[in-house]
């Protein structure tokens, strides 16, 4: 074997190990889900969790932080709240956000635009000072380790179609995203 066949099959091991582990790191991790979920998948340091047919959201989240706010009533509950003091902010020529005051935090509504989807809405809400372990039922946030600093936790809803997403820091609720899909 020569030396140019030897770094040739060196570099294939490499890349096949680094593919292995890549696939190791990523595959998930199934963890007990309590009686609301049907599993708890852990990728990496990131969460999904989905729901037993039966449950809804509300047996897992207090959706009373959005005080009465949901995907299915965006445009009516933006209507509601808007003689509160507000700030409008454009990122780009595709995106603007308007953004409240609410009882416990920042609620943002977002609209953007793009090619494949056209012009999407969304809220993002930043809670002022909300702990995961009380914004998540208690027999979800145990699952979670809350060594990690920073994780995000994906919350699919097929039947009702849409989904929401927790941004953890330091174990409070950093931001939360719910939308239409």
């Amino acid at each position: 074997m020569n030396k140019n066949s030897l770094v040739v099959v060196l570099v294939g091991a490499a890349i096949v190990i680094a593919l292995g582990v890549r696939v190791w790191w990523y595959w998930p991790e199934q963890l007990h889900s309590g009686p609301h979920l049907d599993k708890i998948e852990r990728r990496g340091q990131d969460y999904s969790l989905h729901l037993r047919q039966g449950s809804v959201l509300s047996d897992i989240v207090d959706l009373s932080v959005f005080e009465g706010y949901s995907p299915s009533n965006h445009f009516e509950f933006r209507e509601e709240i808007k003689s509160r003091p507000s700030k409008y902010v454009k990122d780009n020529d595709h995106h603007y956000y308007v953004e409240y005051m609410g009882q416990h935090g920042r609620m943002q509504f977002h609209s953007g635009y793009h090619e494949e989807e056209g012009i999407s809405e969304w809220l993002e809400f930043l809670p002022s000072d909300l702990m995961v372990d009380s914004f998540l039922d208690k027999s979800v946030a145990i699952a979670f380790d809350l060594t990690e600093n920073e994780f995000k936790v994906y919350i699919p809803m097929k039947k009702e179609n849409m989904y929401m997403t927790i941004i953890v820091k330091n174990r409070k609720v950093d931001r939360i995203a719910w939308l239409d899909y």
